[in-house]
């Protein structure tokens, strides 16, 4: 691949090909206040806004979704395969394995 660029590099030098001047500026060389500056401030404060919410929505409500003590899974509680209750706190559980180990885990603890 190296050797095909060089090749062509060389076609293109010999037959004088290669530009000398660019006519436009590519990449500006110092900054500048333009409409992409400000949607990426807009867009930041978006983001900002977007992980709080993210970041706290479990407190103060009741949340449909459960996670497995063992196996770290998100669970629906509605539809939970195992649910015990330790210590008065209800534990949801993606499946009967993992209510089995829990159990054995507490038990030898």
């Amino acid at each position: 691949m190296v050797a095909a660029g060089l090749l062509v590099e060389g076609l293109f030098g010999a037959f004088g090909a290669i530009p000398t001047s660019r006519p436009e500026t590519i990449v500006e060389s110092h900054f500048s206040w333009n409409y992409t500056t400000f949607l990426n401030i807009v867009f930041l404060g978006v983001f900002a806004v977007l992980y709080r919410l993210y970041r706290t929505r479990a407190r103060g409500e009741v949340s449909a979704y459960a996670i497995d003590p063992v196996c770290s899974m998100q669970v629906e509680k509605a539809h939970a395969p195992a649910h015990r209750v330790v210590d008065g706190h209800d534990v949801w559980f993606c499946s009967d394995r993992c209510a089995e180990r829990y159990a054995r885990i507490r038990a030898s603890s």
